[in-house]
């Protein structure tokens, strides 16, 4: 799990999911399902920062990114324009609260744009559609991305994900059979909106249980997030950093990045000292849409696992992967690193973490990255930085910057900004 790059965007679109269980939608018509009777369906996908992108031709000629939500419930088109290319005239208008509940934004519900991906069905299904592209997803993935496909497109399916053969499977629920095999661990779902949930539990520094609801969100490349807010013995621990957790679209998410003594998904899979997420629920949206849970848990913690989601009998199944308890990479520089420019080959310093090896070596926001060590940054993709980032703590970088037009270097260790306070940089 990253620090920042990792947390960048996608909570605000796994709230934007919430959001969007707009009255007009639940009329959609899901009979037409996605996966061919009697049969399955494989679709391969792209990983990347934490984000699972698959392709898909939207219209009947348009080919598109887009990223497969398990935490939202509709589908969204990021950006209006993109409806003069599939050749769909404009929908009835809609307005949406911003993650921050202080600003409304504008889109529109597009009825029944054709969308097939691979050798699925080709359906025709509701879209949301924002007017402009509030999110600037490309800046975090580092590739162009449409929009998203939410539960409603999996619903009356059986959704495997195999994150280390970057391959989906939609299965037609009368030809799934669940692995009889002694290390899947079976676990009871409960399912609203077609959105999944578990109840797990954390264990706290103080040493006490709390139970707890989570999200099963495949579009968030945040690891583990609690709302602190929403259990009375879930509390910031004593030593944590604040942060922006996500950008919404009234702007950045404030929070906090701490560890958790345990997070037990059942008797059999746990985590500890998990790096954790924590933001306040109630300065962000009204609780009744999170349909009271406590958290989620996104990509870099279910890719532990073989996933099965089961839409129809509410089962998830998980197959742990060997190792799948150990430590978590995540960012050691302190900085919060976007794509830009046309082709998105440019790398802009977006935030820096007070106090950090980044703040320490005075590298600033605006800062555009030349070169890391002897690698040029235009030979190399923002995912591939970010695993610069990530590297084991005490590592050196020499970073070579562009700020106002004149080249500066810059050295810093990467240091664990999470466990302990944040002091020095490399002068020698």
């Amino acid at each position: 799990m990253g620090f920042f790059t990792y947390r960048a965007v996608l909570l605000a679109i796994y709230l934007l999911g919430g959001l969007c269980s707009v009255q007009a939608l639940h009329g959609q018509n899901n009979q037409l399902l996605l996966v061919p009777s009697g049969q399955k369906v494989e679709i391969p996908f792209s990983y990347i920062n934490g984000f699972i992108v698959i392709k898909a031709i939207l219209a009947g000629n348009t080919e598109v990114n887009l990223l497969l939500d398990t935490g939202a419930e509709n589908l969204i088109l990021f950006n209006k324009s993109i409806l003069d290319k599939l050749g769909i005239s404009p929908g009835k208008e809609i307005l949406l609260k911003g993650a921050d509940l202080s600003q409304d934004v504008k889109a529109q519900i597009c009825r029944k744009i054709p969308i097939q991906i691979n050798k699925a069905n080709l359906v025709s299904k509701d879209f949301i559609v924002l007017e402009e592209n509030y999110l600037n997803f490309e800046e975090t993935i580092g590739i162009g991305i449409a929009g998203l496909i939410g539960g409603r497109m999996l619903w009356g399916s059986v959704l495997n994900i195999d994150y280390k053969k970057r391959k989906i499977v939609l299965y037609d629920k009368n030809i799934f059979e669940a692995e009889n095999d002694p290390y899947v661990q079976t676990l009871d779902l409960e399912i609203v909106d077609n959105k999944p949930y578990i109840q797990s539990s954390v264990q706290l520094y103080t040493g006490e249980e709390v139970p707890i609801k989570l999200l099963l969100d495949t579009g968030s490349s945040l690891g583990f997030l609690l709302f602190y807010d929403t259990h009375k013995e879930l509390q910031l621990p004593p030593y944590s950093i604040e942060g922006p957790l996500a950008r919404g679209l009234g702007g950045y998410i404030q929070g906090y990045l701490a560890t958790i003594k345990t997070l037990r998904l059942n008797n059999s899979l746990y985590f500890n000292s998990l790096i954790t997420n924590y933001q306040k629920l109630n300065q962000v949206v009204e609780p009744r849409i999170y349909n009271n849970r406590n958290g989620i848990i996104g990509n870099p913690l279910l890719s532990r696992f073989n996933v099965t989601i089961d839409y129809v009998d509410n089962k998830l199944y998980l197959k742990a992967i060997k190792n799948y308890n150990k430590a978590f990479d995540f960012d050691r520089s302190g900085m919060i690193v976007c794509a830009s420019g046309p082709k998105l080959s440019d790398f802009i310093v977006k935030h820096v973490l007070k106090g950090s090896p980044a703040y320490y070596a005075d590298i600033r926001p605006g800062d555009k990255i030349h070169r890391i060590n002897w690698v040029l940054s235009k030979l190399s993709s923002l995912d591939q930085i970010n695993k610069k980032l990530k590297r084991k703590e005490g590592s050196r970088m020499k970073i070579i910057l562009v700020r106002e037009g004149e080249k500066i270097s810059k050295k810093i260790i990467l240091q664990d900004c999470i466990r302990r306070p944040l002091t020095g940089t490399w002068n020698n």
